[in-house]
């Protein structure tokens, strides 16, 4: 009776739950109408954009093909658009709060089948106000969407592994499926690599066996036909060899003018910083005595934690093997991640409430690191910030409580259930800062469309664009924001080998020369307006008058 009684207090309440979904939502869908920020949401916003006005099989950006993509992130954004009434900054963005709400369902979903609900919610509210979800599920980015597939993926081969049935199979496959046709093998690949790593820790005869590995190869072999084909009938065999071989391969061995090379051990330190502010409960699970009897092999069900941690693991090989990295790619990580995390959070929280208890410390430093996330960011607005008051004053105040309320549920040894509620809370505080206070100080050197819209009103109505320097972000956010079209000039344009350039009366510069703009006095064009963002971006406009 003691250890029901046990189990039960630590089991969310329906109103607990429906309190955890409504506030998760709200910080969802919260600074998704601000414009749009470099580098990468202006590419996308657009390319969104005219896939809505001209849908297609390829992607195109300034109305020129894009073989980098499938098509799948744009489909279902240009149908927002269609369902929102036309193209917004605010629609785009909606795609990937959505699929970050969606996949906080299937991790929870998966968390409560495969250890408990309070598992499970502790996931859940980790990731959602863990660092990187954050920033991703809040910017137009296909990686949201890619995560969600691979989360209904990962959790689809777990229940498949504990005899779950065929609906589990077509799922594991089908989301495999729509990864594919979302970010190309990428997805496939991680989630596989990570799968193998399982199946060859597993000793019992013949693991695979329910994923009925020769059926699913031919159903995924199709799959990646079909996708083939279609680019080739739409862009020929040019842009087949421009997705599968230039996007696939070569971009994977050598990142030429991506600008995203790292060293092999990149992931190392960015998958601490990823899962901020829940250090301590990755520190846990590294713990020896943590995996202490869960890979004897001798389970009629898959160990979920040994699941997550081979999926981690897995990928975390794959994405050190490529060239290219960035921070974002370990979002399809997460979900898995934060599910072996629910274990450790469990047991911070049953510290908690635990008198005498050893390892309290580090209890009190994910107490401490909490308190100083809830704080720290509140205060530098209040000290730094350029704007009124009264909004850092506020969640300063707010911030200060539920660490109070944090400190004394440890201190007093309160329920695990009041230590969780407080430690969600001072997480909490930091995201609603981020946006409310950070996002338009940020807004100053990122966003480009003030920027864009009066370069616009300078410009005679309908011309096209001419610029110098264009790259993908230039030539998203002037068409996403004045429906002009940009014509990039070539490197050597204002080679100094032309007698006279006979150029357009008024030219965008993208980058800082010296040389080029002595060259453009000298064809006598003079400086409209010069703009930087950023530490590197910096876009002049030149004129020549008639």
């Amino acid at each position: 009776m003691e250890g029901s009684a046990e189990a039960a207090a630590h089991v969310p309440s329906r109103r607990g739950l429906l309190l955890a979904g409504l506030l998760l939502a709200a910080l969802g869908f919260l600074g998704l109408s601000r414009d749009l920020w470099t580098p990468d949401e202006p590419r996308e916003a657009e390319m969104i954009r005219e896939m809505y006005l001209a849908p297609s099989v390829i992607p195109t950006l300034d109305f020129s093909p894009f073989y980098e993509k499938p098509p799948i992130y744009y489909w279902l954004g240009a149908g927002l658009f269609a369902l929102t009434g036309g193209p917004s900054v605010w629609a785009a963005r909606l795609l990937s709060a959505l699929c970050g709400l969606l996949t906080l369902l299937v991790l929870y979903r998966w968390g409560i089948r495969a250890a408990s609900p309070a598992i499970g919610l502790a996931s859940v509210v980790m990731m959602a106000t863990s660092s990187v979800f954050l920033y991703a599920t809040h910017w137009i980015i296909l990686d949201p969407l890619l995560m969600l597939w691979m989360t209904l993926a990962a959790w689809a081969g777990y229940e498949v592994l504990a005899g779950g049935g065929r609906r589990f199979l077509v799922l594991f496959y089908a989301a495999n499926l729509l990864a594919l046709w979302t970010k190309g093998l990428v997805g496939p690949v991680v989630l596989g690599a990570g799968l193998l790593i399982y199946l060859v820790a597993e000793r019992r005869r013949r693991p695979w066996r329910p994923f009925h590995p020769v059926w699913g190869a031919g159903v995924f072999l199709a799959g990646l036909g079909i996708l083939a084909a279609a680019i080739t009938l739409a862009g020929g065999t040019k842009a087949l060899y421009q997705w599968a071989w230039v996007n696939h391969v070569d971009r994977f061995l050598h990142p030429v003018g991506t600008g995203h090379a790292q060293p092999l051990l990149y992931y190392t330190w960015t998958l601490a910083l990823a899962v901020l502010p829940w250090l301590i409960p990755l520190c846990m699970a590294f713990r020896p005595r943590f995996w202490r009897g869960r890979l004897d092999g001798r389970r009629d069900l898959p160990d979920p934690a040994v699941y997550a941690a081979a999926l981690v693991a897995g990928g975390l090989v794959i994405l050190s093997l490529a060239s290219t990295k960035r921070e974002i790619y370990l979002l399809p990580l997460l979900p898995p991640l934060f599910l072996l995390l629910g274990w450790q959070a469990e047991e911070l929280g049953t510290k908690a409430e635990t008198p005498g208890s050893k390892g309290r410390l580090k209890l009190w430093l994910q107490v401490a690191l909490l308190a100083l996330w809830a704080l720290a960011l509140p205060a530098a607005l209040l000290i730094y910030g350029r704007g009124g008051r009264v909004a850092p004053l506020v969640m300063l105040a707010t911030g200060l409580v539920c660490s109070i309320g944090l400190w004394r549920s440890v201190r007093r040894r309160r329920s695990a259930r009041e230590f969780k509620g407080w430690a969600s809370a001072c997480a909490g505080v930091f995201c609603v800062a981020l946006f409310i206070g950070v996002a338009p100080v940020v807004a100053l050197k990122k966003d480009m469309t003030p920027f864009v819209k009066h370069l616009d009103s300078q410009l005679p109505a309908g011309a096209p664009v001419y610029a110098l320097g264009a790259d993908e972000t230039l030539r998203g956010i002037i068409p996403f924001v004045t429906g002009r079209r940009v014509i990039a000039l070539p490197d050597d344009y204002l080679s100094e080998n032309k007698p006279g350039l006979h150029g357009p009366a008024d030219l965008l510069v993208q980058g800082q020369d010296p040389h080029q703009e002595q060259t453009l006095g000298r064809e006598g064009y003079r400086l409209v307006e010069s703009r930087t963002f950023g530490r590197s971006r910096t876009i002049t406009l030149w004129n020549r008058p008639n």
